[in-house]
């Protein structure tokens, strides 16, 4: 993993997102299916932990997300797999399960038709461009970046992404909660914006902190 750093660019928008009031219990759900896969659902539909009215799966591919985002005919319970993100095989595939209403985890969800949203499953670990990074120099990576850490630290799953060039302009504090696998990812931090904005990651421990505490012959040992 590198960074660059550079003087000039546009400036970008920052996102942020929070979990600390989302209903566990569907996220929790999402994330079983998520690890198990899909071999849970059968003719007979979901299975019951995942949705209370199983409905008979539907299985729907689409070339791109926006392409998922249009079809009108998707319907609770469904299961939908996206080829890539904004184009075939760009790295960005995907599987959802389709679901109704608000989104316990909105950083793993595409919002539908008709009060319907996708919800990212099989996730045993997630990557940037399956969240809509760019790569083009003009984009503002970061707030992909964001919201693919936001989702990771949620469903407690690894970011791995071994390659590409993402460029991160006004997007900072992306805070980082689970393991991380960058390999040869490249990233361009545009310093224009200055670091009176915040650190770019912030990695915090799920652990809560323990005060260690010695008696005076240890102290003075370890401060020998």
């Amino acid at each position: 993993m590198n960074f660059s750093e550079k003087n000039t660019g546009s400036g970008g928008t920052n996102a942020s997102s929070s979990n600390a009031n989302e209903k566990p219990g569907r996220r929790k759900a999402i994330r079983t299916l998520s690890l198990a896969g899909i071999a849970t659902v059968s003719a007979s539909g979901v299975t019951g932990a995942m949705l209370p009215a199983a409905r008979k799966a539907v299985h729907s591919t689409f070339n791109t997300v926006e392409e998922l985002r249009q079809d009108s005919s998707l319907k609770e319970g469904g299961l939908a797999r996206t080829i890539g993100y904004y184009k075939p095989g760009d790295g960005g595939s995907a599987e959802y399960l389709i679901l109704s209403g608000k989104p316990d985890t909105p950083e793993g969800a595409i919002i539908l038709k008709d009060d319907l949203y996708a919800s990212l499953i099989n996730t045993a670990s997630v990557n940037y461009k399956m969240f809509g990074v760019v790569g083009d120099g003009q984009n503002d990576d970061g707030i992909q970046i964001k919201i693919a850490h936001a989702y990771a630290n949620a469903m407690n799953i690894p970011v791995i992404n071994y390659s590409g060039e993402f460029w991160i302009k006004g997007t900072n504090s992306i805070e980082i909660q689970s393991n991380v696998h960058w390999g040869q990812t490249i990233f361009h931090v545009d310093e224009k914006f200055g670091s009176s904005q915040g650190n770019l990651f912030i990695v915090h421990s799920r652990e809560k902190s323990v005060p260690i505490e010695f008696d005076p012959a240890t102290k003075a040992k370890v401060l020998s």
